[in-house]
């Protein structure tokens, strides 16, 4: 099994490239560290992501309550023209993101 690519880290949330595919063309997830639970049994929540549209741009999203009127529980961040710019973008919103597990 390959070893997760965490592309930004801190104490409390990190960024790990999707091990399923090409790491500069797959998605990749934000996650925050949290309590051991049973539902959350790797000490870790997934609050948000980025991945590739079929267009060639990168879009991102943060995790938010669920919104009856959409049926989402995502807040959009934008789409961008490179993989970098979501990440970036995904990693300042990291404070943001609506998280559901006691912390850490």
């Amino acid at each position: 099994m390959d070893k997760p690519t965490i592309l930004r880290e801190d104490d409390d949330f990190f960024i790990e490239v999707n091990i399923n595919g090409n790491p500069e063309t797959t998605n990749g997830f934000l996650l925050r560290r949290c309590a051991l639970t049973l539902t959350s049994p790797e000490g870790v929540e997934c609050v948000g992501g980025y991945d590739r549209e079929p267009s060639g741009r990168w879009n991102a999203s943060i995790s938010a309550p669920q919104d009856a009127i959409t049926d989402s529980d995502a807040q959009p961040l934008g789409y961008f023209d490179t993989r970098d710019l979501a990440i970036e973008a995904l990693w300042q919103a990291r404070s943001n993101a609506y998280t559901r597990r006691p912390r850490h």
